[in-house]
């Protein structure tokens, strides 16, 4: 290849890396965003347009940014199977943004509900907890391109946050047993669901993490 060709290629592999970073952090301001809609939802009993608004708009943002990462990951000279690896990563990565937009549009249904004390206390660690395993994701899927050990490290403890979320998921779920008792069955139905797609965020960390490991170990 010649010098203008090697030249082209590695500004084509920086670019690659550049959409990786704007989308982790695309990913992480829609998390971000959401943690702020449920907790205006839990303290002041209000739901936040603008702020749904917000997480359409990360998460419209993040899948664009994805599709042209696959784009440049097609019309790159990596080698194929790791051109595989890092399209699984910005998938499973996208799907973080999706699930915090599924949460978002079931809260939006459930507006007017309001929870008991104990539950309120329980949703909202568990959203704290999942914004601060995607606080360590973003974190790794920069660091994957930076420093291999260090991206392993934070994998780790990805995985070790998602534990504590499962933890609190189980919490919301013995609480909803004496909380749907009251409710009409398809509110008992949302809330459920709600839990749910909280849950799949912490969830679609940890499949990352676990897809940034493949890439990892097929550099190293």
């Amino acid at each position: 290849m010649s010098k203008v060709g090697r030249w082209f290629a590695e500004r084509r592999e920086d670019r690659i890396r550049e959409n990786f970073s704007k989308h982790a952090s695309l990913v992480y301001k829609t998390v971000e965003q959401l943690e702020k809609l449920i907790g205006l939802w839990i303290d002041k009993e209000e739901f936040s347009q603008a702020f749904f608004e917000k997480i359409k708009n990360y998460e419209k943002d993040a899948d664009n940014v994805r599709r042209e990462l696959l784009t440049m990951l097609a019309e790159s000279s990596i080698e194929p199977d790791v051109k595989v690896y890092l399209a699984r990563i910005a998938r499973q990565a996208d799907y973080i943004a999706d699930w915090s937009l599924e949460s978002a549009r079931v809260l939006q249904i459930l507006k007017e509900y309001k929870l008991s004390l104990n539950l309120r206390s329980v949703v909202k660690n568990m959203m704290t907890k999942i914004k601060d395993t995607v606080g360590v994701s973003e974190k790794a899927l920069h660091a994957m391109f930076r420093d291999l050990h260090e991206a392993l490290d934070l994998c780790d403890k990805v995985e070790r946050f998602e534990e504590d979320v499962d933890e609190l998921y189980q919490q919301a779920r013995i609480a909803c047993i004496k909380e749907c008792i009251d409710m009409p069955a398809i509110v008992s139905i949302l809330l459920l669901s709600l839990l749910n797609s909280l849950e799949n965020i912490a969830d679609t960390c940890e499949n990352t993490s676990d897809n940034i490991r493949e890439y990892v170990v097929r550099r190293a």
